[in-house]
C-alpha cells in the first residue's frame, strides 16, 4: 500500500471510533424506551404471574402502553410550553 491508501484507512478507522453527537432523534429514542418500560413490567407480570400469557402480554403492550403514552402527551398538553414553539418553514 502507498501512502495515501494508508493515510485513507487511517481516517476511516478513526471516524468509525469518534464519538458521535447527540441528536434530538436519540433523545426521543431515549423517551421511547422510557415510556415503554412500565408496559415491559405490566407484560411480565401478566404473562408470567398472572397466568393470562400471551394475552397478558398483549393487553400490557398494547392497553397500557398507549395508556401511559396518552398521559404524558396530555400533561404535555396541558403544559403551555407547547403554545411557544413555531414550524420551521
Amino acid at each position: 500500500m502507498n501512502k495515501n491508501d494508508q493515510e485513507f484507512l487511517v481516517q476511516k478507522i478513526r471516524t468509525q471510533y469518534i464519538e458521535k453527537e447527540h441528536t434530538g432523534l436519540d433523545e426521543l429514542k431515549e423517551l421511547d424506551t422510557k415510556v415503554k418500560c412500565p408496559a415491559n413490567v405490566f407484560a411480565y407480570i401478566f404473562g408470567r404471574f398472572m397466568g393470562y400469557g400471551v394475552i397478558g402480554v398483549w393487553v400490557a403492550h398494547s392497553v397500557l402502553d398507549w395508556a401511559v403514552r396518552g398521559a404524558i402527551f396530555f400533561a404535555r398538553y396541558r403544559g403551555d410550553r407547547w403554545t411557544t414553539k413555531a414550524i420551521k418553514s
